[in-house]
């Protein structure tokens, strides 16, 4: 767990339900809540998965402030419940589902990455202000 902010199995779980069905009692259909060693992914293959979100999510923010720990691990969990999604895909609708939570995360990272951006501004711009001394007076000769 490289992130103090990565989320638990359960955070991710939440996304992915129809995953966390015992495997010992397949028929019931019993939400589990959490990945163990009687699902389909087990904790192991979950918690992994949740690491490299974890590590794809970290590496787009750079410095990460406390407050925006609770934003950066709910993007964490859309990607990692999207990528289980992926590769435990049951049926063709198990994939749309994945696409589906796939754009979820674009969505939350670029408003993860804007708030990261914006941390202590006291106006929030949607992107970095460039900053750029004046030209100089004779620069205009220097087109010519």
């Amino acid at each position: 767990m490289p992130y103090a902010w990565e989320p638990s199995l359960t955070q991710v779980a939440v996304y992915v339900p129809w995953l966390t069905v015992s495997k010992s009692n397949p028929g019931s259909q019993e939400y589990l809540g959490t990945f163990s060693s009687d699902t389909i992914p087990n904790e192991a293959q979950a918690g992994q998965h949740i690491t490299d979100a974890g590590v794809v999510v970290g590496s787009a923010l750079g410095t990460l402030p406390a407050a925006l720990e609770p934003l950066a691990a709910t993007v964490t969990a859309v990607l990692a419940a999207s990528t289980l999604a992926r590769a435990f895909a049951r049926n063709p609708d198990d994939l749309a589902l994945a696409a589906a939570l796939a754009a979820q995360y674009l969505a939350a990272l670029k408003a993860l990455q804007a708030a990261a951006d914006n941390v202590g501004a006291a106006t929030l711009e949607p992107s970095p202000v460039m900053y750029a001394p004046e030209p100089v007076p004779w620069g205009d000769w220097l087109i010519l």
